[in-house]
């Protein structure tokens, strides 16, 4: 009877490995989400297997986006390199890249409900604030706390329900413009409605975020988005209100 070298043996169980990893089912990564999360993200409706399957992400118990789907791309591990090809099922797509301490996103345009992202902030919760949050990135580089490229964030049909019923506020752009010492100049703008929104702000490593917002409301709408307003503090002269925040 022939036997086999350890080689042999040894040339078996990494085939063996690598068919077993291959073939890890998708839902391996609702308990990879929950675990990263500390329970607040799961995936939901997962099918395939981690390298080629779908799903939709949950956030605290809400859909945060539409279904996903994702394929790997093996030649992105000649650059050392995690990459996987992202399609929305309303339309969405992008290319992530993982590796170590960083992230790449590459023609990235997807969108995400901005409600169960504002439960997150207790602050936020009162205003019951919605709409969607639309993610655009051509290039985008995320390493060590430092981010080179340009993301775009719309918050389009932004609204609020918890003051008055729903307050139709508008939709805003948030850019950012990466600096030379790793960190990024904010600029908050309005597209469209009621509520006007401004501001800007700077996003550093070692500081986090600190930001200056200013909110006014068109002629005639005060009306409808007054109460809300209201809460958010007194207005001067122009009527125009100012929130500054620090965030680390």
């Amino acid at each position: 009877m022939k036997t086999f070298g350890w080689k042999t043996w040894l040339g078996l169980l990494g085939l063996t490995s690598i068919g077993l990893v291959a073939t890890l089912p998708a839902t391996m990564l609702d308990l990879v989400l929950s675990q990263a999360s500390n329970g607040q993200m799961a995936l939901a409706s997962a099918e395939g297997t981690i390298w080629n399957g779908g799903g939709q992400v949950l956030l605290a118990g809400d859909a945060l986006n539409e279904k996903l789907s994702w394929k790997w791309r093996p030649a992105d591990v000649l650059t050392g390199k995690l990459g996987f090809e992202l399609a929305g099922s309303q339309g969405g797509r992008g290319l992530v890249r993982l590796a170590p301490g960083s992230i790449d996103l590459a023609d990235f345009d997807l969108t995400f409900r901005a409600a169960p992202l504002f439960k997150l902030d207790k602050r936020a919760l009162a205003y019951r604030l919605g709409g969607d949050f639309k993610v655009q990135a051509t290039q985008l580089h995320y390493k060590g706390g430092k981010i080179a490229g340009t993301p775009q964030i719309d918050w389009l049909d932004a609204r609020a329900e918890g003051v008055t019923g729903d307050a139709t506020l508008g939709s805003y752009r948030l850019t950012l413009q990466p600096d030379t010492q790793g960190g990024a100049q904010l600029n908050v703008s309005t597209l469209a409605g009621p509520l006007q929104l401004g501001g800007s702000g700077q996003w550093t490593p070692q500081g986090g975020l600190a930001a200056t917002v200013t909110l006014q409301a068109m002629n005639g709408a005060e009306s409808s988005i007054g109460a809300l307003l209201s809460q958010i503090g007194p207005a001067d002269a122009g009527g125009v209100r100012q929130v500054s925040f620090n965030l680390k």
